[in-house]
């Protein structure tokens, strides 16, 4: 088809396996470089789920080191300013913003995890590459949704008399 047929004429190659959890990460960063075009769907065409078990929940702050580590080998192997037309310091800027948020999805993990030490040296990362990270959106809903499960599990614990 017209979409597949796009993507081979990228020659973008396969997964690197030598990633063991960025690999798509990787793959999706790697596209648009060679000159692939995205749009966004009006509804979803796939959906998953996560689990205990699953590598994104179980070994998030891994997962994060290699996106970081890709993040990473992409400013150094890549012309930025020829391919997206971004100054230096732009795809810092950028880089340093995604570190932010792989970050602070690795401090969340730990957090949960009980691990206080290594989630508050995720945080530090995160805060000293882009501050501004915390107030996404995503971060407060987050929140949210842990304050209300919280306060669901202490209500069953502790019902009212």
């Amino acid at each position: 088809d017209e979409v597949g047929a796009a993507f081979l004429d990228l020659n973008a190659g396969l997964l690197d396996e030598r990633l063991h959890y960025a690999l798509d990460y990787e793959y999706w960063i790697r596209l648009p470089l060679l000159g692939a075009r995205f749009a966004r769907l009006p509804q979803p065409v796939a959906r998953f789920r996560l689990s205990p078990a699953s590598k994104t929940v179980s070994q998030a702050a891994a997962m994060a080191q290699e996106q970081i580590q890709v993040v990473q080998e992409t400013l150094k192997k890549n012309d930025l300013k020829a391919l997206c037309g971004w100054e230096p310091s732009e795809a810092a800027a950028r880089a340093r913003k995604t570190v932010a948020s792989a970050s602070l999805l690795a401090f969340n993990a730990e957090l949960k995890r009980r691990r206080l030490r290594t989630a508050l040296g995720w945080l530090w990362q995160a805060l000293r590459n882009h501050p501004g990270v915390l107030f996404q959106r995503r971060w407060f809903d987050l929140a949210r949704a842990s304050l209300q499960r919280r306060l669901r599990r202490w209500t069953i614990i502790h019902p009212k008399s």
